[in-house]
């Protein structure tokens, strides 16, 4: 056996030069550079480091997140198949949630990777890895949307409304404005607004035609699309035909407002419609005061009536007096009665022989307190023709019943 004294020299100069050396050089000053020892260059600095969630690593962090999505999605299938249509929406609705809320975290990283990879800090393969990751949280969210309004319906309840529909075709447009999200969000885009038209036919279909013209106006203001638009409009002009056809004239005033104004506001053959369609929002005897209008349809569109006369024939030189009767009409029945009267003196001035436009002319300033001119207006119209019983009867000139015209008229003396 080697003695310790031997051992310890046979370790000394491998402990000098391993351990003793180098915490000698550490501590030693620095030599100053000399023609035989030139000076060692700085290093350069260091690239800026990558942003953080670049990293494809680091999209893919959220495994365990989607794990737990995949187990709520199949206790939802598991509700629906037991025949709790209420507890499976409820499901899928939050299931929907959790993916948007997914789905926005990994936004941001796609923007982040694609921003890494334009300043070389990723690679492009890693960039298009997370814009595909965001566009299928995207697509989940949507599918858990759909099963949720699917569910509702089937248990009978009411599905998400038009606001609900077009929030989220805005949130999609909005991220699908970005041109690197783009051409992976356009065909989600796309979708989301095809299960919207389905959603106006199938309100269409209801009855519902408020719903389907608002999202119908709706998803044509958003659309960037000619063919999409184009195939709205045909949509809307089908739904005006058959509201038409059925009389319900108040919606279909809306439809005729919306469509002139952003398509026909030269068309001759709207200039026509709009006039058949006034005739038929107003009927042939309108009335004010309590008995005004001819329904709630006709009443509820007179205001619309009003607006597509003024697009068309909102100066004397493209109206004619037969016109200008129909914008009277149309005010007096919007309650609008000062402008009636505007319109009926008008017409009267263009053709004053009509006793059934004197009459109404009286009855409209009746109305609005105009005794003395409502007087007036009666007995010219009773002079040329108008019946003085049909006078004597009509409420609408109640308020001439203290009158000394009216009290001869009903002892037969005025004449």
């Amino acid at each position: 056996m080697m003695p310790i004294r031997r051992l310890c020299r046979s370790l000394t100069p491998f402990f000098a030069s391993a351990v003793l050396a180098p915490c000698l050089l550490a501590q030693a000053p620095p030599t100053p550079p000399t023609s035989a020892t030139p000076a060692v260059e700085a290093p350069a600095p260091r690239p800026p480091a990558a942003r953080p969630g670049g990293s494809i690593n680091l999209v893919f962090e959220d495994a365990r997140q989607q794990a737990g999505l995949a187990g709520k999605a199949e206790a939802a299938q598991a509700l629906l198949e037991l025949g709790d249509h209420a507890g499976a929406a409820k499901r899928y609705g939050d299931l929907a949630a959790d993916w948007q809320k997914l789905a926005t975290q990994w936004h941001d990283q796609a923007l982040t990777a694609i921003e890494n990879a334009a300043a070389g800090h990723a690679t492009a393969a890693d960039a298009a890895r997370a814009v595909d990751l965001y566009a299928r949280g995207e697509s989940e969210a949507q599918k858990a949307i759909d099963l949720a309004a699917d569910a509702h319906r089937t248990g009978g309840r009411a599905a998400p409304g038009e606001s609900t529909v077009l929030e989220r075709i805005r949130e999609l447009r909005l991220r699908a404005s970005s041109p690197a999200l783009s051409e992976a969000l356009s065909p989600l885009v796309r979708d989301a607004e095809n299960r919207a038209l389905a959603l106006a036919d199938l309100r269409a279909s209801e009855r519902d035609a408020d719903g389907a013209f608002f999202l119908f106006t709706k998803l044509y203001a958003g659309s960037v699309s000619q063919t999409r638009r184009q195939g709205i409009v045909e949509k809307l002009l089908s739904l005006y035909s058959d509201l038409i056809s059925e009389r319900r004239l108040r919606v279909a005033a809306k439809i005729a407002v919306w469509y002139v104004d952003n398509h026909a506001t030269q068309s001759s053959i709207w200039r026509q419609e709009t006039i058949r369609l006034v005739q038929a929002i107003l009927g042939t005897v309108p009335a004010c005061g309590a008995s005004r209008g001819h329904g709630k349809e006709q009443d509820l569109a007179a205001p619309d009536a009003v607006g597509l006369l003024c697009r068309f024939f909102v100066t004397p030189g493209t109206a004619t007096p037969a016109v200008w009767l129909l914008l009277a009409q149309a005010y007096r029945q919007s309650g609008e009665l000062g402008d009636a009267i505007r319109w009926y003196e008008l017409a009267l001035a263009a053709d004053g022989h009509d006793a059934q436009v004197r009459m109404w002319l009286a009855e409209a300033c009746a109305a609005v307190g105009k005794i003395d001119s409502a007087v007036r207006h009666m007995i010219d119209a009773i002079n040329l023709g108008y019946s003085v019983r049909r006078a004597l009867d009509n409420p609408e000139l109640a308020a001439l019943r203290q009158t000394p015209a009216y009290r001869s008229l009903e002892r037969g003396s005025l004449f």
